[in-house]
């Protein structure tokens, strides 16, 4: 039977952690923000969601029409408590998800 290892450079997630959350909870009716990092991972499924506008209305997504797929878009979350914006600055297939990071 042969041993199958992995090494750092096999990990997708390599050279990006650490990483982040984002938590959010509805009071009230409204969208409200518990926790958000600086870096995080986020779906490729909830990007869809956004570009499709069949989130909440709080969440919107600004495609840069330039950029290849959604890379480089903003993801902007404005709760009744403070706003949040996240650019995607990665692709990473493995795992189907975007790193979204503050804008500097």
């Amino acid at each position: 039977m042969s041993e199958t290892t992995t090494t750092p450079a096999d990990d997708p997630l390599a050279g990006l952690l650490p990483l982040g959350e984002f938590h959010s909870s509805i009071h009230d009716g409204a969208l409200r923000i518990d926790q958000a990092d600086p870096r995080i991972l986020i779906s490729a499924e909830l990007i869809d969601s956004a570009a499709f506008g069949i989130l909440r209305p709080e969440v919107t997504l600004t495609l840069d029409h330039a950029a290849d797929a959604h890379l480089g878009a903003l993801l902007k979350i404005r709760a009744a408590d403070r706003q949040v914006v996240y650019r995607l600055t990665k692709w990473i297939p493995s795992v189907r998800c975007y790193l979204g990071e503050w804008p500097e």
